[in-house]
């Protein structure tokens, strides 16, 4: 008896590690961090799971934004099945990835997706559209508060809204300084 279970525990743990790392980590992520576009389209051609996620609940879409890799990016939302919306351990979605890393390619393809919440907050409560403004990104700031769906008046867990990000130069990122006035009068802001 105690063979047979032995067995098996060597078995789940064959299976786990062809699945994720220690980190959670796919097959499919790990394909994607690599750039390794034949191993993606593999995976997906044999049902890898687009939606899993690692240790800190990153999910292939992010990696794929993270990675400044378009043509996975609209591979993955092609798929029906995709969670756009997911969000990670720090409540951060692939969208608020792109605008991070500046991969305004991905922030537009996410943005026509009409499955998007582009009003998500994180755990500070910040939106697509602060990040937008916090990292400096004019042109996700642009993208983002011309799509119709943006709520311009949340509020991150400190109260502040977007014309508090845009009008604090002290709390703006000091990539985003340079950008300020830019964004301001994108904004519309005095």
């Amino acid at each position: 008896m105690k063979m047979k279970n032995i067995f098996f525990l060597f078995l789940l743990i064959i299976v786990h590690h062809s699945y994720s790392d220690d980190f959670g980590r796919t097959d499919l992520m790990d394909a994607i961090k690599s750039g390794d576009i034949e191993k993606v389209q593999e995976l997906f051609n044999n049902n890898a799971d687009i939606n899993a996620e690692n240790m800190v609940g990153m999910t292939p879409l992010m990696y794929a934004v993270i990675e400044n890799n378009p043509e996975v990016v609209n591979k993955l939302m092609q798929k029906e099945k995709l969670e756009i919306n997911k969000q990670d351990k720090y409540e951060r979605t692939a969208l608020m990835y792109a605008i991070q890393y500046g991969n305004n390619e991905s922030v537009k393809r996410l943005l026509q997706s009409p499955k998007l919440d582009v009003n998500l907050q994180d755990n500070l409560g910040w939106t697509a559209l602060m990040y937008a403004i916090e990292y400096g990104n004019v042109e996700a700031v642009r993208l983002v508060k011309d799509d119709s769906r943006v709520d311009y008046l949340l509020k991150d867990r400190k109260n502040q809204g977007i014309y508090d990000h845009a009008n604090n130069p002290e709390r703006v990122r000091s990539i985003a300084r340079t950008a300020l006035y830019g964004i301001q009068k994108l904004l519309k802001l005095n």
